[in-house]
């Protein structure tokens, strides 16, 4: 079979998400979705569904598309053959990382320095942090390495580590980085999130930069209003974005370990409760935003959980209430919701790859030859896709 090109992929999955767009553009937390009524045997097919296999299929792309196969066959198919690509190198030994960096970043460091397969230029680390990133490059290629970093704490405790790196105290997203771009050099950024990598291909492309490599990560960040396509063939495709919907394309957690999960999973439950509580109780409706909770009030029970959301929201609850009732309503209304959320995060991936492809013909249309591939297994981080991009012409 004939690879595609990056355009064709990228149209396909513009008809893809086009032609289901009911079933992605929906918020089940906030509102029943309208496939909900429309479409029952795929609600029956949810109903169904053990409480093991919707954990499972919330974590992995795999198990997922194996859960809902059953139901939505024809867009499972699409999907599992629109989100195969290949794989970077991955590394030859896993040497032990510092005591300064955490597992699982050291194991994203050495699988991103693996897929550059060679490193023969100057080295930018864009977002750079303590520059773990690019001391593991420079020991790996010989390099030089200049981090651009804004926080200066996190600078001042980097200094201390070895191999040396250059910091230079920058915000991306001011117009100041271009003092410290040049033609020559190879720009490289793991995990720089929404609006920061996307300033990094602008810039990239106002300086013909000879190399960039990034991963992206958390389309939603750093960006004011809805997604503007960067490529001429995204702002074609007319597809809208906002910011529920970039959000979407990240929302997968393959890291979180089992009590982390399950106190999620107990207040999602116990917000739903407390909003069935206030709309019986003061009949207003509608969806109430809570923000994070405090581990201590997550660490007690449904009672104290509606009395402090009370008190911060401002709401006196009246006496005597039932709060046993509106535990067990929300984690009944949390159990239907969080099988219904499975339909949307089935687009999740083709989503993500969308926002990747439309980066990469925007560099494309511009001189650059790009390489589109995963950099480690998704348990490492399912934000695993990298973008090696080589400019071969000015235009």
């Amino acid at each position: 079979m004939t690879p595609r090109s990056h355009a064709q992929h990228f149209r396909q999955l513009t008809s893809l998400l086009a032609a289901n767009s009911e079933l992605w553009r929906c918020e089940p937390f906030k509102t029943t979705p309208a496939w909900v009524n429309d479409r029952p045997k795929l609600t029956l097919h949810l109903a169904q569904l053990d409480t093991g296999a919707v954990r499972d299929a919330q974590a992995s792309d795999t198990d997922l598309l194996a859960c809902l196969a059953g139901a939505l066959p024809d867009q499972c198919q699409q999907i599992a053959s629109l989100c195969q690509l290949p794989a970077f190198p991955a590394p030859l030994e896993t040497p032990k990382p510092g005591s300064h960096i955490p597992g699982r970043k050291w194991q994203q460091i050495i699988h991103f320095g693996a897929a550059l397969k060679h490193c023969d230029a100057t080295l930018l680390e864009w977002c750079a942090g303590k520059s773990h990133l690019g001391r593991w490059l420079s020991q790996c290629y010989g390099c030089t390495v200049t981090a651009l970093e804004r926080d200066t704490a996190l600078i001042a405790n980097a200094q201390s580590l070895t191999p040396a790196v250059e910091f230079k105290e920058c915000d991306v997203l001011s117009p100041h980085t271009l003092q410290y771009l040049s033609r020559s050099q190879h720009v490289v950024a793991l995990h720089a999130c929404g609006g920061l990598h996307r300033k990094l291909l602008q810039d990239a492309n106002d300086c013909s930069l000879a190399r960039i490599t990034w991963s992206p990560c958390c389309y939603h960040k750093y960006l004011e209003g809805d997604y503007q396509a960067l490529s001429d063939a995204g702002k074609q495709s007319k597809l809208h974005l906002g910011k529920t919907e970039l959000r979407t394309a990240v929302r997968q957690n393959t890291t979180a370990g089992r009590a982390e999960r399950e106190r999620h999973e107990k207040l999602q439950a116990w917000r739903l409760g407390f909003i069935r509580l206030q709309n019986e109780v003061f009949t207003d409706g509608g969806y109430l935003p809570i923000s994070a909770i405090p581990s201590d009030i997550s660490r007690g029970d449904f009672a104290n959980f509606c009395r402090y959301v009370a008190d911060i929201k401002s709401i006196t609850l009246p006496d005597n209430i039932a709060f046993a009732k509106y535990e067990a309503l929300g984690e009944a209304l949390y159990a239907d919701i969080s099988r219904q959320e499975l339909v949307r995060t089935l687009f999740r991936r083709p989503l993500e790859l969308w926002l990747a492809l439309d980066e990469i013909l925007f560099l494309e249309e511009r001189g650059y030859r790009c390489e589109l591939g995963t950099f480690c297994d998704p348990q490492i981080t399912p934000r695993n896709l990298l973008i090696n991009a080589l400019r071969e012409r000015n235009i």
